[in-house]
């Protein structure tokens, strides 16, 4: 982990975010947009883990607690 001098959380957090990106042959502007899946392949692979998610009203049949934000 790289240290850092005097500097703010935002900084911090992008400086980290390029460091794991080091050496790809995508742009900063790839890099840091956000995006959840950078590809199809990963997009596909993010849809098959969401269909495996319980919804709130299954996990409230579970007895558990849903997500408060998702509802």
């Amino acid at each position: 982990m790289a240290s850092y001098n005097n500097e703010d959380l935002k900084t911090v957090i992008r400086q980290e975010v390029l460091d794991e990106h080091r050496g790809t042959t995508r742009t900063i502007e790839e890099v840091v947009n956000g995006s959840m899946a950078p590809d199809l392949k990963e997009m596909k692979e993010h849809g098959k883990a969401m269909e495996r998610m319980k919804t709130n009203s299954e996990l409230k049949n579970d007895g558990l607690i849903p997500d408060p934000i998702q509802e």
